[in-house]
């Protein structure tokens, strides 16, 4: 969310942190200091990091591994993860880990 321009006001950044911080925390304090970064972050301008996200993304690569019994996919496209659902019809998908 930081390198998002538009997230600029409350409300805005409530929808981002939404699932992906403790709830005893307090979103609150949390969001206030991000508030306060956003808007250094304005002062400040622009730096690398900005700057290569107006490049193509990093192309990556399909994976998958097995440790302990349990399977890994990493698939790149759609196609390719239809396949994998239909070999595994019992997996979970998991999208950034940060509500198991």
């Amino acid at each position: 969310g930081y390198y998002r321009k538009d997230l600029d006001r409350a409300w805005k950044l409530d929808d981002q942190l939404c699932g992906n911080l403790c709830r005893c925390t307090g979103y609150r304090p949390i969001r206030d200091a991000a508030l306060v970064a956003l808007q250094d972050r304005k002062k400040k301008g622009s730096d690398r990091f900005d700057h290569s996200l107006a490049k193509s993304p990093v192309r990556t690569h399909s994976l998958e591994y097995e440790l302990g019994g349990e399977k890994f996919f990493r698939p790149r496209s759609l196609k390719e993860l239809f396949t994998i659902l239909k070999k595994h019809p019992e997996a979970s998908l998991i999208a950034g880990a940060t509500e198991m």
